[in-house]
């Protein structure tokens, strides 16, 4: 794990590590000029290669202008220090998943909940236990 705490990511500086998963790292980021804007930013392992960037700025677009109750809403997108692709998605502290569902399980949902038949509940990731 490298120790980002204090770089900046777009409008975003780093100021707590969140966790890891297997794709990137999940900081905790405060706005630059927005006091009190806060964002979980995703810091990608990956080094692109210019037709990866090329799809890599692609997909990050189309997923930009998703918007819906069961998706994590994309605030921004780039690459940063060391040419390290990152996403900059709207935070949750204690978030519904992370106080729903036991350690390591899936939100949990079942055909027989009252919402059977529906889309799960809304469930803002990433989200954090403290």
């Amino acid at each position: 794990m490298t120790e980002r705490v204090g770089q900046q990511f777009g409008q975003y500086r780093l100021s707590r590590f969140l966790g890891q998963g297997s794709f990137g790292e999940v900081y905790l980021g405060e706005h630059i000029h927005h006091n009190n804007s806060l964002a979980a930013v995703k810091v990608l392992q990956a080094r692109l290669t210019a037709e990866d960037l090329k799809e890599f700025i692609n997909e990050a677009s189309t997923t930009f202008r998703l918007q819906h109750p069961h998706i994590v809403r994309l605030l921004d997108f780039g690459i940063g220090p060391a040419n390290t692709p990152f996403l900059v998605m709207a935070y949750a502290a204690n978030g519904r998943c992370a106080s729903d569902a036991p350690k390591g399980r899936a939100c949990p949902w079942t055909a027989s909940s009252p919402m059977s038949g529906r889309l799960p509940p809304p469930c803002s990731m990433p989200t954090t236990s403290d």
